[in-house]
């Protein structure tokens, strides 16, 4: 999968919810294997696991690897978000 470019859409999970939006920020990074992006949501999206309380995020900042998975630091895949470019 190649990189996202400014102005991609896309889609996939953020936090177990799913998401799309449009690329907005590309900031490349010393290591070759991320980069962090940021997404302006089509929507917002409650990141709350609480019923009491609402935690809208309109805008995401990932670094996210090649094939669109998140990571961690040290450039290990965690499970904050999955994205691809929309369909």
């Amino acid at each position: 999968m190649p990189w996202f470019e400014l102005g991609d859409k896309v889609a996939g999970r953020y936090l177990t919810r799913e998401v799309t939006g449009t690329v907005i920020d590309i900031r490349f990074e010393r290591e070759p294997h991320a980069r962090t992006y940021t997404v302006k949501l089509d929507a917002p999206v409650n990141v709350s696991t609480s019923e009491h309380f609402k935690t809208e995020r309109r805008r995401l900042t990932l670094h996210l690897n090649v094939d669109g998975q998140s990571v961690d630091t040290k450039n290990r895949p965690d499970t904050i978000a999955l994205i691809a470019k929309a369909v």
